[in-house]
């Protein structure tokens, strides 16, 4: 009986090691799979944060380049009102007729009645 009970015991530990590499194969093979899911969705990760931040950042520069732009044409802004306050103050001198008048005088030489022009160089060389 014994040599029965050691074969037995044999295959039933024979049995039992197959069945052992089997289960560890199947582990071997989930974890495995476990390792491939988790660096498919690491890459996965990755890449979509890096598109978020390339586009976080591609916004932010252009954020800042809209700013300057704003403040770039808010002084051109300015400027423009500045200039056109200018022009309605001439507009406002022009209905002047003594201003019409200087101006004839200075610019295209007019001269009232009996009122002799002298014009004198701008640049007169000094010796």
């Amino acid at each position: 009986m014994s040599q029965a009970r050691r074969r037995a015991l044999q295959e039933a530990t024979l049995r039992y090691m197959q069945e052992k590499r089997v289960y560890e194969k199947i582990k071997r093979r989930r974890r495995r799979g476990l390792y491939r899911r988790l660096i498919a969705y690491s890459i996965v990760t990755v890449i979509l944060s890096v598109s978020f931040i390339s586009v976080l950042i591609s916004q932010h520069q252009l954020l800042s380049e809209k700013k300057l732009e704003k403040e770039r044409l808010q002084q051109e802004l300015e400027l423009v009102k500045q200039e056109e306050q200018l022009l309605r103050e001439e507009i406002k001198k022009l209905n002047d007729y003594e201003y019409i008048g200087e101006l004839a005088r200075r610019d295209y030489f007019f001269s009232d009645e009996g009122e002799i022009i002298f014009t004198f160089p701008n640049d007169a060389p000094t010796n």
